[in-house]
């Protein structure tokens, strides 16, 4: 079930998991497949790139414990195979 912040575009859906904050990808029936690490940071307002084949999105780091949360964009790219690069 989707309960964060998501988008669909050509049969894939991202999509914010609540409960660890993570970004997920679906393509058609598949499984979900994780695109970022577990972490302080969450995720809004995606939309896919279909040209440069990544995702872009507004990254709430919540890392620092002694500050306020920072936003700003971030992008990477939607294959979960390179999850290590997506939206750092």
């Amino acid at each position: 079930m989707v309960e964060g912040a998501y988008s669909v575009d050509n049969g894939r859906t991202v999509f914010s998991n609540f409960s660890d904050q993570r970004l997920y990808i679906t393509r058609r029936e598949g499984q979900p497949q994780a695109l970022t690490h577990q972490g302080d940071q969450r995720y809004a307002d995606m939309i896919f790139d279909d040209v440069r084949e990544r995702l872009i999105c507004v990254r709430e780091d919540h890392t620092e414990a002694d500050s306020e949360p920072t936003n700003g964009p971030t992008n990477g790219p939607t294959n979960a195979a390179n999850k290590q690069d997506c939206c750092d």
